[in-house]
């Protein structure tokens, strides 16, 4: 997977934005659907979608960017979900290196991503982060 840029400083966490989308969305009062968001290099929220599956609000988010001819320019994907290695290909076929879960990915998902030259977290508390691979995109 190509590198389209060297790191990324974690402050300014798009978690703030996520949490904003999810509360207007209703999904935190009812946390019966999946959300994916989609992030430039410049922290800007570019893309936000959800669906009852998760592999739909990716899908979903990933179509938005692409429409909207800003692929080139996704740099970070963040989901509500558990990372899966099927939602580790779909970011890896979209170009996304960077992808952010609020619990921890499967196995095979971390074998892939690390396979494929990706960043993939999880969030450990409300400002922390817990890399599994590809931590060296992250500026400390």
């Amino acid at each position: 997977m190509p590198d389209r840029f060297s790191r990324i400083d974690r402050r300014g966490t798009p978690f703030d934005s996520y949490r904003r989308e999810a509360l207007f969305s209703g999904d935190a009062n009812t946390r019966g659907s999946h959300a994916a968001m989609i992030f430039d290099n410049q922290l800007e929220m570019i893309s936000f979608a959800e669906d009852v599956g998760q592999h739909n609000a990716l899908d979903k988010a990933i179509g938005k960017v692409f429409i909207n001819r800003k692929l080139p320019e996704a740099i970070i994907l963040i989901l509500s979900s558990r990372i899966s290695y099927e939602l580790v290909q779909k970011a890896a076929r979209a170009h996304l290196p960077i992808m952010i879960s609020n619990s921890r990915p499967t196995a095979l998902a971390a074998e892939m991503g690390k396979a494929l030259n990706m960043t993939l977290a999880c969030t450990d508390k409300e400002s922390e982060l817990i890399f599994v691979c590809g931590e060296n995109r992250i500026v400390f």
